[in-house]
């Protein structure tokens, strides 16, 4: 028999049906409400990320897709890195320099079931129309015609800010 779902319940507790009554601490000081007590809450552990929002002179982005066995699977993400410096071999590897046009934007937390994810967005801007990056695994996504691709949360959001900050002229740029 399931007590706890039948008779010892906390806005209609049962007690004088209950064969548990007699040792009850809830029964015998009247104050079943606080009974049973609140489970503390969990802590997350935390992660932080950066994701690269690389631009090119005609509002598009670059994105690669995620490993099948990963957090959002299959989705196309910025590049992300967990370092600064990687992000900066990531830069040497495929012949970008880093300037004037490589800025930090408002970090903001995305909530897993088992951990919190820290992204910081780092965005930059080249000039040259000679795209750099060629990977099977990527595409240059087109912030005037968005293809159709799975996009994860964050990256959604982080689209959507680049749109609207085109079209008002306006980045959230921390430095």
């Amino acid at each position: 028999m399931d007590l706890g779902a039948t008779l010892c319940t906390r806005s209609n507790p049962k007690c004088e049906q209950c064969p548990l009554s007699i040792g009850c601490q809830a029964y015998s000081n009247h104050n079943w409400i606080d009974y049973p007590g609140k489970k503390p809450k969990k802590t997350l552990p935390e992660k932080t990320a950066l994701f690269l929002l690389l631009q090119d002179t005609n509002n598009h982005i670059w994105l690669e897709q995620r490993p099948l066995r990963s957090i959002w699977g299959g989705l196309f993400s910025f590049p992300q890195f967990y370092e600064f410096k990687e992000l900066l071999c990531w830069f040497d590897e495929h012949d970008l320099p880093i300037n004037e046009h490589f800025k930090k934007m408002v970090p903001f937390r995305h909530k897993f079931s088992h951990f919190q994810l820290n992204i910081v967005p780092i965005w930059y801007k080249f000039f040259n129309n000679q795209r750099c990056i060629h990977k099977k695994n990527g595409l240059w996504y087109n912030l005037n015609q968005p293809p159709k691709v799975g996009l994860a949360a964050p990256v959604k959001g982080l689209l959507t800010q680049l749109t609207i900050s085109k079209k008002n002229n306006l980045l959230e740029i921390i430095n």
